[in-house]
């Protein structure tokens, strides 16, 4: 019997040309260890003692980190028929609205224009607007949202013009940007402090995150400010254009660690018209009375994963305890 070791390197392994079949080639990762074994039956290929646990180890993170949010630079699309036939057509846009219709609330669609009723929602609302579309020339957006206070998750068109942009970092921009100029000072005092704070915009009195940037080279270009602004009070900011995968923060380059600047410019309350009275009551009643149903998706997931870490541990377990036997 010749056995024939596959190297730990990526390295491609073929069959003696004295046999008849040509075995293809393999490519083993580095980290795996693998004999192959030729007899008169042909190739037989065994993994070493200790990689069954491995392989099942790595069966178990392979689903347990796909259910962990990640904070990645992706584009979120939504779960709507229409959206799919017509996704080459719609605008990408990501913004946070309030619902302000004529008549005290909006009603979201299955499509633009005369599409069936999926809900009503009562004025002052938010809902995330990922994408818009443009029918027949008027402007409609699409959202996904709970239905009617249960874990059921729908999605609706709405007329923009029934909808009211919430303040955001784009605002800011639309406001203050004629003021906006190029910095040429000093990135060093981010690199100096404890901790590195960023917000939404100058003043919101929102932090969006921080980070410490003590250890690292202020050569370094990932803190470039893309655009600089400067408060009523004299402070500096820098408006950071991505970093860990979240885009246009910014940076008090005065005083980058202070988490206590005061809200200078929080975001203004909405003007909105009057909600809907029927409709405000029918909210607050849901809101006492929670909707009852089985466990969320969350739940479920987290459950079903537990059960599949248990058995891969029982399996393993049990596999020892054969192995243990066989040697005795």
């Amino acid at each position: 019997m010749k056995v024939f070791k596959l190297c730990p390197e990526n390295v491609p392994i073929a069959r003696p040309s004295g046999n008849r079949e040509l075995m293809h080639k393999m490519i083993i990762p580095y980290s795996w260890s693998f004999c192959a074994i030729k007899n008169t039956k042909g190739m037989i290929i065994t993994m070493k003692k200790k990689v069954l646990p491995v392989l099942l180890l790595s069966l178990v993170l392979s689903i347990i980190f796909p259910i962990m949010r990640v904070n990645a630079d992706v584009i979120w699309e939504p779960n709507d028929d229409f959206y799919k036939r017509n996704s080459t057509r719609c605008e990408y846009l990501s913004r946070m609205f309030y619902a302000n219709g004529d008549d005290g609330y909006i009603t979201f669609r299955t499509e633009p224009g005369e599409g069936k009723e999926v809900e009503r929602r009562i004025n002052g609302e938010t809902f995330l607007i990922q994408f818009t579309y443009d029918h027949n020339g008027e402007l409609w957006g699409v959202a996904e949202f709970d239905k009617g206070g249960t874990s059921e998750n729908v999605s609706g068109w709405a007329p923009m013009d029934q909808l009211l942009v919430v303040y955001d970092k784009i605002s800011f921009r639309e406001e203050y940007g004629d003021e906006f100029y190029q910095y040429t000072g000093s990135y060093d005092l981010l690199f100096e402090v404890e901790e590195l704070v960023f917000w939404t915009w100058p003043g919101s009195g929102e932090i969006i995150m921080s980070h410490t940037a003590r250890n690292e080279e202020p050569e370094s270009n990932w803190l470039i400010a893309a655009d600089a602004y400067r408060d009523s009070e004299g402070r500096e900011w820098g408006l950071i254009p991505y970093f860990y995968a979240s885009r246009h923060m910014w940076v008090c380059l005065d005083d980058p660690g202070n988490r206590d600047i005061p809200a200078f410019h929080a975001a203004p309350e909405p003007s909105l018209k009057p909600p809907d009275d029927i409709l405000q009551d029918d909210n607050n009643t849901s809101a006492e009375q929670p909707a009852q149903g089985g466990p969320s998706p969350l739940v479920l997931t987290i459950i079903l994963t537990a059960g599949v870490v248990a058995a891969a541990i029982t399996l393993i377990l049990v596999l020892y305890r054969r192995k243990g036997k066989s040697q005795t």
